[in-house]
């Protein structure tokens, strides 16, 4: 009997034991992400994203995921190539060994540590923060000592943020000053934007002096760039002239070129000893012409005071779309004093001249 007993309790035992095994949830078993589809078209994905979703191991290649909430979602393991995950927030998100490519975009987008994206190197979650301002910075135009017109006028300018987050924009800034000398004007600010080129109009006389920095996705800033000065025409306005000299005025639109806001002011002569002054007394490093250059055009002698400083010729190949040239003397060693003075040295001679180009610079 006892025996009968101890046979049954013993079965009692293995079946309670059996039972509760099968109720008990299975352990070391991996759970398996319920992965989206990623249409060929429109590259939506379906199910659409949301906060904490597992798709770990997916293939989410070409995925359109701009603004997508995948805050602490698992995408361990998912291809990621050419995804599009601008502005998408992936606070708190799982991305180890993600595939990407170069062609995944991370813009916008708020990584795992809430960092913005555009603030890493390559404005991606997955590398380091760029703590590196853009290099390089320069101005590239104005490159000249004047300028041919007073409107239009071109800036250009370069910089580099290799391994960087990009450039993202430039600020430039400018002060100007008479072009005869003077106190540089407290530098104002002009623009900021990604642009590498502007332009700025200018006023007869001055000189307009130009620098510029460049700000990456990071928001680090270089230094200013070295300063680059070029001086606009004056009028010849400013100008006394003796007799022989016929003034006019006329519309006249290289392409691109915009004179005296659209009206040509010029004086031609062919009268040998027609001369013209100007009305100030100015400090005068380097002198030249706007002039209009031809194959029987004249010459000029250039007078700084009473010194005779050198001859200009007019003479050369007539362009009928862009007659005019800036004719610039050599770079005098040392600034004089005194007005300019324009001597027609030339006989029966085309002399036709815009304005004068004078720095003291």
């Amino acid at each position: 009997m006892n025996r009968r007993i101890s046979s049954t309790r013993a079965r009692l035992g293995l079946a309670a034991v059996l039972s509760l095994a099968f109720c008990l949830p299975a352990t070391g078993v991996a759970h398996a992400a319920t992965c989206p589809t990623v249409d060929a078209v429109t590259h939506a994905v379906t199910p659409s994203a949301s906060a904490g979703v597992d798709w770990s191991g997916c293939d989410l290649s070409g995925a359109a995921l701009s603004g997508a909430i995948l805050s602490g979602a698992n995408l361990r393991g998912a291809n990621l190539s050419n995804a599009v995950l601008a502005g998408a927030d992936l606070t708190g998100a799982v991305l180890a060994t993600v595939i990407v490519t170069e062609s995944t975009w991370w813009g916008g987008a708020t990584c795992p540590d809430a960092s913005p994206a555009d603030s890493h190197d390559r404005r991606s979650c997955l590398t380091a923060l760029d703590t590196t301002a853009p290099t390089g910075v320069r101005l590239g135009h104005p490159r000249t000592a004047f300028q041919a017109a007073f409107e239009g006028r071109l800036i250009t300018q370069t910089a580099e943020d290799v391994g960087g987050s990009g450039l993202r924009a430039y600020e430039d800034s400018w002060a100007q000053q008479t072009a005869a000398g003077g106190t540089l004007t407290p530098w104002v600010h002009f623009v900021t934007s990604p642009a590498a080129s502007h332009t700025f109009n200018g006023v007869s006389g001055m000189r307009y002096c130009f620098r510029v920095r460049a700000v990456d996705y990071a928001g680090n800033w270089s230094g200013w760039s070295a300063v680059r000065c070029t001086s606009m025409p004056t009028s010849l306005r400013a100008t006394t002239a003796s007799r022989g000299w016929v003034t006019a005025k006329g519309s006249f639109h290289p392409p691109g070129e915009y004179y005296f806001s659209s009206a040509l002011t010029y004086r031609t002569t062919r009268v040998h000893g027609a001369s013209m002054t100007t009305r100030t007394v100015d400090t005068v490093r380097q002198v030249g012409l706007l002039a209009t250059v031809c194959g029987s055009c004249g010459s000029v002698d250039v007078y700084i005071g009473s010194r005779y400083v050198g001859r200009i010729s007019l003479k050369g190949t007539y362009d009928r779309v862009w007659p005019m040239r800036m004719l610039v003397l050599k770079r005098l060693p040392k600034a004089l004093h005194g007005k300019v003075k324009l001597v027609v040295a030339s006989t029966h001679r085309t002399v036709q001249i815009e304005a004068l180009l004078v720095t003291a610079y």
